[in-house]
Order: structure tokens, then C-alpha cells, then sequence
């Protein structure tokens, strides 16, 4: 694993979709280029660009949350933007439940913030994206404290955000201001609430709005591990007897 110097550093830090991020302590010197593996992949890129709100769906491993995250990276480096915000929805998995969860607001929304963090933390040292915390230039923002409030100057990532419902959604989506972005992913696929899907009934009131990007991911762009592709192929075909 390359080693990472104590100013954030990375000395040919890279990962599965060939990103690479070299940090040190001034923001404007973070350089990060998200490099898509697939068209599909490409044509996201491209709508996080050309687009004030992105939805990014499809299978596990296709590179949505991990695209969006670099490419907010990538821009936050640029001095587009001043803030990255990260969302994501306190739902446990499929009935799972963990719980009292001790802390505040930002401890008990760790752990569901942990794949996005983690995919952040393969770019920069744990003490740089502390110092970015500390600086509130990255922010977690729990759903439920998000009514009222407004995204100023910010990348915001919605992340699994098929365990929304479309009450939640339509807040989420209208927090926006004209400097600001939002990127929505989630697979349908993977819900964990019983009823009312907000990612799907977002992407279907959508599809053909100016301003608005609305992207599937296939099979075709997992790259996270090639047995992936055949796992979820198998899932979705009726079980052999």
C-alpha cells in the first residue's frame, strides 16, 4: 500500500475506478481526477458536470457513491465549492436492529456514513479529513436536521438513498441553492424500507427535466470484484430447483 505523508499526502495513491488524490494542507493544492472505467461511468461524469442534481442508480459495485465522492472531492480541490455534505439515510438493514446508539448527532450517524468516509480516506490521511471536519469544509448532515436549512456553495451526496421515502426526498431535493449540487444514488434493488421508495419515484418524475441528470449503472460497470456480476445475476434470476 503506498504510503501517505503526514501532511495528507499520497504518493501514487490509487484505487479500483484509477483514481488518484495528492493533499496537503491547503485545499487548493488537492489534485484528484475520477477516471471512469466504463461509458456508463463516463456519461455520470458527465452529468455531475452538466447538471445541478444527478441520480446515479444500478447494481453494487458499479462505483456510484465512490464516483460521486471523488468527483466532489475532485471539485471541493478546485475551489468550485466550499463544503462537501454527506447524507445518508439511518436505516438499518433489512430489519436489522442495532439499537441505542450513544453519542451525538455526528457519532450516531457514523456508522452509516462509514463507505462514504472509507472511500475518502483511501485518497487522504485520517488527520487531513479530521482537519476538514474540524474546518466544517466536510459535513455530515443526519436527514432528519436537513427541514429549513439550505445548501450554500456545496457538493451534497445523497447515499442510499433507496431507503428514503418521497416526503424525504422532495425536503432533500429543495434544500438546494443556485451555487450548489446534489448527487443522489442508490440501487432499487436494495431497499430496505417496506413500502414507498423515494430514489424510484424520483427517477421517474425526472427523467426528462432540464437541469436534472438521471443515470443508470448496469452490470456492465461493476469493477468492485467480477463475481459481483454473476451474484447479482443469480438474485434476480428465479433460484434453481
Amino acid at each position: 500500500m503506498p504510503k501517505k505523508n503526514s501532511n495528507g499526502s499520497s504518493n501514487g495513491n490509487s484505487n479500483g475506478n484509477g483514481s488518484r488524490l495528492n493533499t496537503t494542507n491547503n485545499k487548493n493544492y488537492i489534485k484528484c481526477s475520477p477516471t471512469a472505467k466504463t461509458d456508463e461511468q463516463k456519461q455520470v461524469l458527465r452529468s455531475f458536470s452538466e447538471n445541478d442534481i444527478t441520480f446515479v442508480y444500478g447494481p453494487p459495485g458499479s462505483g456510484k457513491s465512490f464516483l460521486a465522492t471523488m468527483w466532489a472531492l475532485s471539485e471541493f480541490s478546485k475551489g468550485k465549492y466550499e463544503k462537501i455534505i454527506i447524507t445518508r439515510p439511518a436505516v438499518e438493514a433489512y430489519g436489522e436492529k442495532l439499537g441505542f446508539l450513544p453519542g451525538d448527532a455526528d457519532e450516531k450517524l457514523a456508522p452509516y456514513m462509514y463507505p462514504i468516509v472509507s472511500f475518502i480516506l483511501e485518497a487522504i490521511t485520517e488527520e487531513f479529513l479530521q482537519k476538514l471536519l474540524r474546518e466544517k469544509s466536510i459535513m455530515t448532515i443526519p436527514l432528519a436536521f436537513q427541514r429549513g436549512i439550505n445548501f450554500k456553495n456545496s457538493i451534497v451526496i445523497g447515499d442510499e438513498f433507496q431507503n428514503t421515502i418521497p416526503k424525504q426526498m422532495r425536503m432533500f431535493l429543495t434544500r438546494l441553492q443556485l451555487d450548489s449540487k446534489i448527487i443522489v444514488t442508490g440501487d432499487l434493488n436494495q431497499s430496505d424500507l417496506p413500502d414507498e421508495n423515494g430514489l424510484k419515484d424520483a427517477i421517474g418524475r425526472f427523467k426528462n427535466v432540464s437541469g436534472i441528470g438521471v443515470c443508470e449503472l448496469t452490470e456492465e460497470s461493476i469493477v468492485r470484484h467480477p463475481i459481483i456480476k454473476e451474484i447479482e445475476k443469480r438474485y434476480i434470476e428465479p433460484p434453481s430447483p
